[in-house]
Parts: structure tokens; sequence; C-alpha cells
């Protein structure tokens, strides 16, 4: 090893590491930030989970869980102004914003209309099955379609289909 290798070696120690990895203590969504526990090193504050923190709701915000760990980076190498590059845990993603709530489940979504085409199946089997009686009135069609009607379909909610975890706008 050279004389300018090892100076290089020794200041590279000297010097704290630009990328660490610590452990998330809290999240304040607000200010898209949390704090970060950071093994023999000072714990860092408002660590960015954006690029830009700003008002204006847009852009990708990855919120981690407390208590996960997650990859730091320092902005300028300025380790007081730090931004999470990777997380181990995620509590929610918003894409843009969250203003047209979460995600839609699929699979959710799939029993849903599901439900809704078994249920007009069973409207067209009693259809397909009457036949009209000569002078009843259509009692005979209202006696066949009683057990269908006594049968509700149950109102879909956003929160049925919608992941609570992931939101866009």
């Amino acid at each position: 090893m050279t004389l300018t290798e090892a100076i290089q070696r020794a200041v590279i120690k000297l010097l704290p590491p630009k990328v660490v990895t610590g452990t998330v203590v809290s999240v304040d969504k607000k200010a898209m930030t949390c704090d970060v526990d950071i093994p023999f090193s000072p714990k860092r504050y408002d660590v960015r989970l954006r690029s830009v923190i700003d008002n204006v709701a847009s852009g990708l915000l990855i919120i981690p869980k407390v208590k996960s760990k997650v990859v730091v980076d320092t902005i300028e190498g300025n380790p007081t102004s730090s931004y999470v590059v990777m997380f181990s845990e995620v509590e929610e993603i918003q894409l843009i914003d969250n203003k047209n709530g979460g995600l839609i489940i699929s699979s959710e979504l799939v029993k849903k209309i599901n439900a809704l085409e078994k249920d007009l199946n069973s409207l067209k089997t009693v259809f397909k099955s009457w036949a009209p009686t000569p002078n009843d009135g259509g009692a005979l069609l209202k006696s066949a379609l009683t057990s269908y009607f006594s049968q509700n379909i149950s109102l879909t909610k956003s929160q049925d289909i919608e992941s609570k975890t992931v939101s866009h706008g």
C-alpha cells in the first residue's frame, strides 16, 4: 500500500458515512419527514420522505412504518439534511396525492361484480322458467319472483374495494 492510499483510507475512516442504515423512530406525515436512529451516530431529525418538501401535493410519497429499517443518504454531504432512499417496511404510499382514495383491489372488485352477475343470472332464470298463464293476472310470475326479490344486494362502499395503503390523485 502506498502512502497516498494509506492517507485516503485514514481520512475515509474519520469522515462520517454518507449513506447509513437506521431505524425509524417517528413519522410526521404532514411535514413528510421522519426521525431516524442510527447506530453509533447522532439521531437524524426531519429526514425527508420526498425529494422536495413543499405544500404541493404531487409526486411519490412513501411513508415507512415506525421501527422499520431505512437507508438514509445526505443531501450534498450535509448529515443534518438527509432523505430516505430505501425502506424495509412501508405503512402507506401516495401517488401524486390521495384525493382519489386508495387504488382498487381487483380481487375485491371482482367479488362485487360477480355478485351482481349472479343476481342478474338468477333473475334471468326466473323469467326463463316462467310461462304465462291465461287469466292469472301475473300471479304465477309474482310468486316465481318472490324468493328473488327477498334477496337484497349489498351496496358497495369505496373502502370495500380500495387499498388502505396505496392512494392516488
